[in-house]
């Protein structure tokens, strides 16, 4: 059922209680019992049912045409050569920044509108590998079938016949062609599959009617608008965005930075590594135009960039997003039901790139260990290991450990700017740098683009720019303080999603608990952060029979407690046994599987059908592996069950060794590690980041230990591994890695060479312990 990516939905009983009608599908259903009479006499066992199909599009929203530069067929030559004719010192003198950026874009748009060719976009309801000659064949046939069927003529119905012949050859033909080019693309990049799947399938993602508030919008700029107002919702209102807390600048920082210098040799090598595949931004210039122009346009955005952090101004040019509306679930006809992604213009990126490295040192210093997100040698993995590693030993000792989840509403959108840079000034961004920055935040402009349309532009009076480089940087600023109100728990971040938690001896631990809560909710008050207390979450983990209950609160609402919880992506249970877990993601990794393999069906290469296959379903079996890599054989099965069914699959394909080998032959014949042996590789990978000080991250340093015998033995193993009194610490990341080493990969130093070199030599000594040629 997963694999076909249906559900079943029917959960109506007969008279005796069973349920004997199923109703699967691949859009959401509700089905229900037909009160009224139906129309035909009802059967005891199979009662009459009523089947809505909750997300039925019948209609599609027609795109607004518009003619655009095609940036992908003009010749950058002539480009190149009108651009360097131009005295960018003379034409970028004027009195402000912004004013040399409107002329900026000026010049540059004439140059766009003289050597670069225009195009219409203009919908069809053709996929995008139907040739012109295909298209005609199918007009001219329907023509005749119209013919036909009016006036009966066989001489019709012959040629028709002929028609319907030749559109299938031409059809296959043009089918294969782009068959086999996707299969190209798809090995450059796999993100070109999801592209295959839409050119195939040739279908827009939008119905022509959307409701908000019981309010229904059917033109293309209505509906925009009604996104824009729904996105601006979340903002906090300007009384509170300029909030009255007064910026004291007298705390005290060593480490001060004041000024930035642009690194031409920088500048250009970032203009010409831009992703040439992204879109356009507000500004309407593709990343493309500016790669291909990189030596061209370097020295004028330098002026720009350099002007602009002197003067403490960000353009405001450079502040306006294009907003593009991402379905998240339920029916897509709801507003609601949809989130904003955020496309910032190509130049505004770029400086925030340029900027980021002198902006960064500063800042992560001030930064608390406790945060894993957006910092370098920290992850979600290693707030996991860390996590992980605490609840199992005190679970190892009997104890409990009690956690609180906590939910930010809108929290990037929601950020107060007057806070923000107070903060900012505290870790020691001062002078002309944090003007900028201040510019750089306020007066800020979105507009929503949708199927072609757009909506007017709106004001942004709070948050931080979603989709830039500095944007996740300043939130982790923003809260930066935060451990200052933990006395009595740990916790951990990453980025906005905070877990705080003690071990539980008695109620006394949980009275301490909810005293930081107490203080944790004053901070969040305090720095206008509003929790969402219903999304909240408490979890007790633990082993004993009678465990203590504490029924905690912010402010005297009780926040839910629950016996399963997804953290960062990974499904803790309260005993943690990892089980549930595997499950979860064993139906998603084979519902995915399903559908990459109808959906790779043409192809013939098993280097395509692979990459997909490592891109979609793999990599759902792999995420932070580690922290949950299961011990016994019953889940160790489970999952490689998975992998069989690929392995079968591409086997039956392609026959590069017989159907009735061992798995793991077939495995070898492909080039392939079985699951469990691609959990060691990472195991070992983790081992060697944490080793080698490529997390940073001293907790987990500490527990990997060099072994020091008092007296010399025959066989000494390098790592020290603790003695444990349970199977499940003895599992524990951070006692599976030293002793997994120790048993299995002892002969590879792990201190010579570097990280991919070191994984490689881990693959190497995995196949030679199992290969077939070798028996």
């Amino acid at each position: 059922m997963y694999f076909l990516g249906l559900k079943q939905y029917n959960l109506v009983q007969n008279e005796f209680g069973k349920i004997l009608d199923l109703c699967f599908s691949s859009t959401p259903c509700f089905v229900s019992h037909i009160v009224s009479r139906p129309i035909v006499g009802e059967d005891r066992y199979h009662p009459a049912l009523n089947i809505d199909v909750l997300d039925l599009q019948v209609s599609h929203l027609i795109e607004n045409k518009a003619q655009t530069p095609n940036f992908y067929i003009c010749n950058y030559d002539d480009i190149n050569t009108y651009l360097k004719n131009i005295d960018w010192n003379v034409l970028l003198s004027c009195d402000s920044v912004n004013d040399a950026v409107n002329i900026f874009y000026n010049t540059i748009r004439s140059c766009i509108s003289l050597l670069v060719p225009v195009k219409i976009s203009n919908k069809t309801s053709y996929p995008s590998w139907y040739s012109r000659a295909l298209i005609k064949i199918i007009k001219e046939k329907f023509k005749v079938y119209k013919r036909w069927k009016k006036y009966g003529n066989p001489r019709d119905y012959d040629e028709f016949s002929i028609l319907r012949e030749r559109q299938h050859r031409v059809q296959k033909t043009c089918f294969d062609l782009f068959t086999s080019s996707s299969e190209k693309l798809i090995k450059t990049s796999p993100k070109y599959f999801w592209k295959y799947i839409k050119n195939k399938l040739g279908s827009t993602s939008y119905p022509s009617k959307f409701t908000h508030n019981n309010i229904d919008y059917t033109k293309g700029d209505d509906i925009c608008n009604a996104f824009n107002k729904f996105f601006e919702s979340v903002f906090l209102k300007p009384q509170r965005a300029n909030s009255t807390i007064p910026i004291s600048f007298t705390h005290p920082c060593n480490d001060c930075l004041s000024k930035v210098n642009v690194n031409k040799q920088n500048l250009l090598k970032y203009l010409r590594t831009l992703d040439k595949s992204k879109g356009a931004g507000c500004d309407g210039i593709p990343p493309l135009f500016f790669a291909s122009c990189a030596d061209s346009l370097c020295y004028p955005i330098s002026i720009l960039f350099d002007r602009s952090l002197q003067e403490g101004i960000f353009p405001d040019a450079w502040k306006k997003a294009q907003i593009v509306p991402i379905h998240k679930k339920g029916s897509k006809s709801l507003i609601a039901n949809y989130r904003p992604i955020s496309i910032l213009n190509t130049i505004a990126k770029l400086f925030e790139k340029v900027v980021y490295e002198d902006i960064y040192s500063i800042i992560a210093k001030g930064i608390p260990r406790t945060q894993h997100g957006f910092l370098r040698g920290r992850s979600t993995l290693s707030n996991l290991t860390l996590f992980s590693d605490f609840i199992l030993k005190a679970m190892e000792k009997g104890g409990q450990v009690d956690v609180v989840y906590t939910d930010f509403e809108k929290a990037f959108d929601r950020v107060d700017h007057v806070i923000l840079l107070q903060k900012l000034h505290n870790l020691g961004i001062h002078g002309d740098l944090l003007r900028w920055v201040q510019s750089y935040l306020t007066n800020r402009t979105q507009i929503v683009v949708l199927g072609g349309y757009r909506s007017d532009y709106i004001n942004v009076p709070s948050g931080i720019p979603q989709g830039s480089h500095l944007g996740p940087l300043f939130y982790s600023a923003y809260i930066y303080d935060i451990d200052t109100v933990l006395v009595n728990s740990k916790h951990l971040l990453y980025a906005d999603d905070k877990k705080v938690y003690i071990s539980v001896r008695s109620v006394d631990d949980c009275k301490r608990l909810q005293h930081d809560l107490n203080n944790l909710f004053d901070y969040y008050t305090k720095n206008n952060i509003n929790v969402s207390i219903q999304k909240c979450q408490c979890i007790s983990f633990t082993r004993k029979n009678n465990p203590i209950v504490f029924k905690y609160n912010f402010k005297g609402i009780e926040i839910g407690r629950t016996q399963m919880v997804r953290d960062l992506g990974v499904y803790f249970d309260s005993k943690m046994l990892m089980s549930s877990h595997i499950d979860i993601i064993r139906s998603k990794a084979v519902k995915n599987l399903g559908f990459v393999i109808r959906t790779c069906s043409p192809f013939k290469d098993p280097l395509t059908i692979k990459i997909v296959y490592f891109a979609y379903v793999r990599s759902i079996l792999e995420y932070a592996a580690p922290v949950w890599s299961p011990r016994y054989d019953i889940y160790i099965k489970r999952i490689e069950n998975v992998q069989k069914k690929f392995i079968n699959h591409i086997n039956f394909k392609c026959r590069k060794a017989d159907i009735s080998d061992e798995y793991i032959n077939i495995c070898r014949a492909y080039n392939l590690l079985t699951l469990t042996e691609r959990r060691e590789v990472l195991d070992m990978g983790l081992l060697y980041d944490i080793i080698r000080g490529r997390l940073d991250s001293p907790e987990l340093a500490e527990h990997i230990l060099l072994n020091t015998p008092s007296r010399r033995l025959r066989h000494t193993p390098l790592l020290h591994v603790p003695y444990c009194h349970t199977n499940y610490v003895q599992n524990s990341v951070l006692t599976r890695l030293p002793n997994t080493y120790n048993m299995k990969f002892n002969c590879i130093d792990i201190f010579n060479g570097s990280k991919n070199i070191f994984k490689n030599k881990i693959k190497r000594h995995i196949l030679n312990q199992h290969n077939p040629n070798n028996k």
